[in-house]
């Protein structure tokens, strides 16, 4: 599936870790991962609030253990 992360504050990298390409996002700045491409997102030196995520969503994101 696809992703779209936005960040709301500060900066952040994306690397596309089978093409080893990175993307610089500032604030404001949105990015959409293509179905089957494997990525990191890392923040900013002061930090980031990204919101988004994967699209439709993972259901397995709002599994709840049986420890919560």
């Amino acid at each position: 599936m696809e992703a779209v992360y936005y960040v709301f504050a500060g900066s952040a990298e994306v690397q596309d870790l089978d093409a080893n390409i990175h993307h610089q996002l500032i604030q404001g700045g949105m990015v959409l991962v293509d179905p089957g491409t494997r990525y990191c997102i890392a923040a900013g030196l002061e930090g980031s609030e990204i919101v988004g995520g994967p699209c439709p969503a993972d259901p397995q994101m709002y599994a709840v253990s049986e420890s919560d």
